[in-house]
């Protein structure tokens, strides 16, 4: 599962850094959150002058959960990639099925409000 954020986000600060962020639920940015197994992933910044974003977050049943991301170190960009540890394969006949709620949001991304949405939706307290 990938998403690619605002075009906006790939613009550079007066430091030379993307203006997009990304959050992981264990707090971790892009550069330290890469391969990391987040439950949720926050990708966000300015666009059109407003800040804003969107959340993607991972379900429980979904397989090998928590599920690696691979977070892009330049681009709004993420994927949710289960096969970095070890390869699998879909076989014939036998469905591959996932599960993944997006939230979007204006301003910056609240942990403890996105930490709640994933906690109502998966029914983990």
């Amino acid at each position: 599962m990938a998403i690619r954020g605002n075009s906006q986000w790939m613009a550079k600060d007066k430091e030379g850094k993307p203006k997009g962020s990304m959050l992981t639920s264990e707090g971790k940015a892009r550069k330290n959150g890469n391969h990391s197994r987040p439950r949720w992933v926050a990708m966000y910044g300015p666009v059109d002058g407003h800040d804003c974003g969107v959340v993607v977050m991972n379900h429980p049943d979904n397989f090998r959960f928590p599920q690696w991301v691979r977070l892009h170190p330049s681009m709004p960009y993420f994927v949710y990639s289960p096969m970095v540890k070890d390869p699998f394969s879909i076989e014939p006949d036998k469905p591959y099925v996932s599960k993944f709620r997006y939230l979007t949001f204006d301003g910056k991304p609240d942990p403890k409000m996105i930490e709640k949405a994933w906690k109502d939706w998966t029914g983990k307290r």
